[in-house]
C-alpha cells in the first residue's frame, strides 16, 4: 500500500498504480537475481542467462507479476532479506546488519506470515554474534525497530483467529497437510501442465541436502521449511489452485534458485550449451501456459471484474453503481456503495438522481436480488458458470 500510495502522488488515483509497483518490484527482483548469479555461481555455465531463463520460464511468476498483487512484492523484499542476511553471515558488517533488520521490518509489513521471518533470523543472529550482538546494533535502530514492529505485533494479536475457513472446520490442522500433500507434490514435481516449472522443483530437491552445510544456509531453509507446513496446514492449502499458488511462490522460486546452483557447481553433470538449449525449450513451454493463463481465467471473479471494466468504459461519471465489492469500481474511478449502503440510504439516493446529483443508479449483482426482477431494467447480461449470471441493470423505481 505504501509504494501504490508513492506512485498515486505521481499519478493520481489509478486503478492501474498497482502494476506500476509490480512492475518495479519484478524489475528489482530480477536484477537482484542476476546480480546473484553474476557473483556466485561459475561462470562456465552461462549462469546470468540460465537466471534470466529460469526466472522467465516459471508461470507461477509471469502470473503474479502481471497482476495487483502484492505477492511480487514480498518476494522481492524478501530475496533482499536473503543476500542481506548471506552478506552480513560472511562479513559480520555492522551497515548490512543495519540494512538487515529494516529490510526484515519491510518483509514482515507486506505478507501475514512473514512476521514468522524474525524469529528465525533473530535466533541465526545470535549464533553468529555470540554476546556481540547486541553492540553492533545502534541505539537509534532499536528505538526505529520498536516503532515499526509494535503495530505489526498489536495487528496480530487483535486479529488472532480471525480466518475465512468454513464453521466446523479448524484453520490449522496437521490433518489439512496430509490432504493437501498429495495436491502439492502433483502440481510440484509431477504434472506438466502445472503453474510451476517442475525440472528446476526437482534439481532443487536434491540441491538441498547437497549445497545446505553452513550455518548461515540452514536459517533460510528453516524459514521455508516452515513455510511450506503452514500452507500446507491451512484449511485450504492447495497449491494447484488458483486462489492460493500465489502463496506457494516463494517455495518455487527457491527452488529454482537452489536447483541452478547445484547445475552450475556440478558442471559435469551437463554439457553448457545443452543446458542452455535445454532451458530455452523448458521457457516456450512454461511461458505459453503464462499467456494462456488457465490458472486465473478459471476464477468467475476474473471474468466479472473484466465485464463491469469493459462496462465502465461506456458509463458516464454521474451514474451510481450498486455492488457488493465497491472497492472494485471505485478504483476505476466510478462511485458505487454496497447494497446494504443502499437500502439505508435509498430515499436520498433516489431524491439525488431526481435533482441531479446522480444520473441513474446502475445495480451490478446476480440474478437474485429482488430488485433486479422487478424494478430494473437489465442493460447486460453475462454467464460466468453455468448457475451463476452477472447481470448489469438499471434502477427504474
Amino acid at each position: 500500500p505504501i509504494f501504490t500510495a508513492l506512485v498515486q502522488m505521481v499519478v493520481g488515483l489509478k486503478a492501474w498504480s498497482p502494476f506500476v509497483v509490480n512492475f518495479f518490484c519484478t524489475l528489482a527482483l530480477f536484477a537482484l537475481a542476476l546480480d546473484w548469479a553474476q557473483k556466485r555461481l561459475p561462470a562456465g555455465l552461462h549462469p546470468v542467462w540460465l537466471t534470466a531463463l529460469a526466472l522467465l520460464m516459471s508461470p507461477v511468476l509471469a502470473i503474479v507479476a502481471t497482476s495487483a498483487g502484492y505477492d511480487i512484492c514480498s518476494l522481492a523484499i524478501g530475496f533482499l532479506v536473503f543476500r542481506l542476511w548471506v552478506a552480513y553471515a560472511e562479513n559480520r558488517d555492522p551497515l548490512v546488519l543495519q540494512a538487515l533488520l529494516l529490510g526484515l521490518v519491510a518483509f514482515a509489513s507486506v505478507r501475514y506470515e512473514s512476521i514468522a521471518a524474525l524469529p528465525f533470523v533473530g535466533i541465526g543472529l545470535l549464533w553468529l554474534d555470540r554476546g556481540t550482538l547486541w553492540k553492533k546494533i545502534r541505539p537509534e535502530t532499536y528505538l526505529m525497530l520498536a516503532a515499526f514492529l509494535a503495530p505489526l505485533l498489536l495487528q496480530r494479536i487483535l486479529t488472532w483467529g480471525q480466518f475465512e475457513n468454513p464453521a466446523g472446520v479448524p484453520a490449522f490442522a496437521p490433518q489439512h497437510f496430509a490432504d493437501h500433500f498429495p495436491d502439492f507434490a502433483r502440481a510440484f514435481f509431477f504434472h506438466a501442465n502445472s503453474p510451476y516449472p517442475i525440472v528446476l522443483h526437482w534439481l532443487g530437491l536434491v540441491a538441498i541436502p547437497v549445497l545446505v552445510r553452513r550455518a548461515s544456509q540452514v536459517v533460510p531453509v528453516a524459514y521455508l521449511f516452515f513455510l511450506f507446513v503452514l500452507l500446507l496446514s491451512h484449511h485450504f492449502g492447495f497449491a494447484s489452485h488458483p486462489t492460493q499458488a500465489r502463496l506457494f511462490l516463494p517455495l518455487s522460486f527457491a527452488l529454482s534458485l537452489a536447483g541452478l546452483t547445484l547445475l552450475a557447481r556440478r558442471q559435469e553433470w551437463v554439457e553448457p550449451r545443452a543446458a542452455l538449449a535445454g532451458f530455452f525449450l523448458l521457457f516456450f513451454h512454461h511461458h505459453a501456459y503464462a499467456v494462456r493463463d488457465p490458472l486465473m481465467s478459471q476464477l468467475t471473479m476474473t471474468r466479472e471484474v473484466r465485464y463491469i471494466r469493459d462496462f465502465l468504459q461506456t458509463a458516464s461519471r454521474e451514474d451510481l453503481f450498486v455492488y457488493d465489492r465497491p472497492g472494485q469500481i471505485t478504483a476505476m474511478g466510478h462511485s458505487a456503495l454496497n447494497w446494504q449502503e443502499f437500502q439505508q440510504r435509498r430515499e436520498a439516493l433516489l431524491e439525488g438522481v431526481k435533482n441531479g446529483l446522480y444520473q441513474r443508479i446502475v445495480f451490478v449483482d446476480h440474478s437474485q436480488k429482488p430488485e433486479l426482477k422487478e424494478k430494473a431494467k437489465v442493460l447486460r447480461e453475462h454467464m460466468l458458470a453455468p448457475e451463476n449470471r452477472l447481470v448489469i441493470a438499471e434502477l427504474i423505481d
